[in-house]
Formats: C-alpha cells, structure tokens, sequence
C-alpha cells in the first residue's frame, strides 16, 4: 500500500495498493535515484522489487527474491546499486542479483543453537 504524506493531512491519501507480501518489516530505495524500491516481508521470507515512477499506474514489480527460510529483517542496495543485501530470521546474510533474482552469496551467521557459523 503507498500512501502520499506530503499534503496537511497526516493520515496521508492512498495512492496504489501494490501486489505483493501483506506485511513490510522494512524497505528501501536504490540509491542512484528514487524510483525502485525493495520491500522485505517478515511473514513470507521474501523480498519484493518494485519501479515506482511519477504516475502511479505504472508502478510494477520487477523482482520477487525468494530464499530465505524465515522472515527477511532487514536489506538495502549496495552503495552502487547492483546488488541487493538482506538479512533473515534464518541466521543467513544474502547477495542477491536484482536483475535474476539469484542468489549469489548466502553466508550463515548464525547456526540453529544461536552461536556463530560459516560461509556456504
């Protein structure tokens, strides 16, 4: 769901419902400029790429990252925009390319009793 909160009104006017996860932990624009946003879902362990440009009728999803096995926490674009960078409920850190939607790195943090693991 996008909402404008620009106007006075502080309840914001609805703008788009988009599909997608039905909850956001967290989301982020790519850093080259602000119409592709990353939405991570902590129900569904999943990451949702979309293009949000000027006219919200044209707003889309571009990429759905699938993988995690529990709920994806936090993310963000690398600083030059290329790659995708997530963290889950899993213990796992992940690479993903945005255009694919592969993985391309997952490295375990965390093992199942808590304590600290390593790269796959």
């Amino acid at each position: 769901v996008v909402y404008d909160c620009s106007a006075a009104d502080t309840a914001g006017t609805l703008v788009k419902t988009l599909e997608g996860p039905s909850d956001v932990e967290w989301c982020c624009f790519h850093p080259k400029g602000g119409t592709v946003l990353l939405a991570g879902s902590i129900a569904d362990g999943t990451i949702w790429m979309y293009h949000t440009p000027p006219n919200p009728n044209q707003y889309k999803c571009l990429q759905v990252f699938v993988g995690h096995e529990g709920g994806v926490t936090a993310g963000a674009f690398t600083p030059d925009g290329k790659w995708v960078v997530s963290a889950g409920q899993d213990g796992t850190i992940r690479v993903w390319a945005p255009k694919t939607g592969m993985s391309r790195h997952v490295f375990r943090v965390m093992d199942q009793s808590g304590g600290h693991d390593h790269q796959e």
